[in-house]
């Protein structure tokens, strides 16, 4: 395929797809050096007498859906975060107001005693 490079390691990424008959989440680098996300399916094709005949593969751009999928980790983990936040403020007031009545409670203990 036009524009695409394909170092060694990235060869070895490839046989995994032909040799197991899986799908590999791969990235791949175009000519522009901008690495790409890509889903890979391949299948080779043989005869009677086992040669291959030939070959398909299937790439499919997923770099939009990785970031959609970070995005939303991200945020998750935003919103049990401020989760916390809140459960910590409610701690403090509590703090705060349990203080408060301490105290409330020293003064009239001291009016007492006189």
């Amino acid at each position: 395929t036009e524009g695409i490079i394909m170092d060694m390691n990235e060869a070895e990424g490839y046989k995994k797809v032909f040799s197991k008959g899986f799908v590999v989440d791969y990235p791949l680098t175009l000519m522009d050096g901008k690495l790409t996300d890509v889903l890979f399916n391949g299948s080779i094709y043989k005869d009677d007498r086992g040669n291959v005949v030939g070959a398909v593969v299937v790439a499919r751009d997923i770099t939009e859906q990785k970031r959609i999928a970070k995005s939303k980790a991200e945020l998750a983990t935003e919103i049990a975060i401020n989760a916390q936040k809140e459960y910590l403020m409610a701690i403090k007031m509590s703090g705060d107001a349990l203080i408060v009545l301490i105290n409330d409670i020293l003064d009239l203990a001291k009016v007492d005693a006189g």
